[in-house]
């Protein structure tokens, strides 16, 4: 892990020092940083893909504040379990759910991991997901050792993130 600049560098997190930057491939949205890890398999289907986003802050706190995102990241009938509180710090909270992907190679479950990173002084939530792709899929419950190795992996992309000029936010 390595300390990554975001956004030009007005927000610093860290990375895995080999993560892809999806922007030096193509267009990302000005508010996006988007990242790939590409997993040992072949199938590129099962890379993970880690997107920073900086969105406006929602009303409310937690259950409401990821009910207003996810109705951006996905469709509500295609949740197929979750959203399930992972860790809740003084501003950061994390949830997973379960969806799916078809492709010509077949179905696969998509773990995404929803961390909200919340600034009232500027009026912001940073949205960080990570999306993590499973050919055999995991029940709610279930212990699944490259699955906490992810969420450890987002989580300290999570709480790593720090603002070093807010400039970027008008201010």
């Amino acid at each position: 892990m390595e300390e990554y600049p975001l956004y030009g560098g007005a927000i610093t997190t860290v990375l895995p020092h080999d993560v892809i930057d999806v922007s030096k491939i193509r267009q990302i949205p000005d508010t996006q940083e988007v990242f790939l890890i590409q997993t040992p398999s072949e199938d590129a289907n099962l890379d993970i893909s880690i997107i920073i986003d900086l969105l406006e802050m929602v009303p409310g706190w937690k259950d409401e504040a990821i009910g207003e995102h996810l109705k951006d990241l996905v469709e509500p009938q295609d949740i197929e379990w979750g959203p399930k509180l992972v860790f809740e710090q003084e501003n950061l909270v994390s949830y997973l759910l379960s969806t799916h992907k078809d492709t010509p190679q077949g179905q696969y479950q998509i773990l995404m991991s929803v961390n909200i990173l919340r600034f009232s002084n500027i009026e912001t939530d940073i949205l960080i997901t990570s999306n993590i792709p499973l050919k055999t899929p995991v029940k709610e419950n279930e212990k699944n050792s490259y699955v906490e190795e992810q969420l450890q992996l987002i989580k300290l992309v999570s709480e790593n993130i720090k603002i070093k000029d807010y400039g970027l936010f008008g201010i």
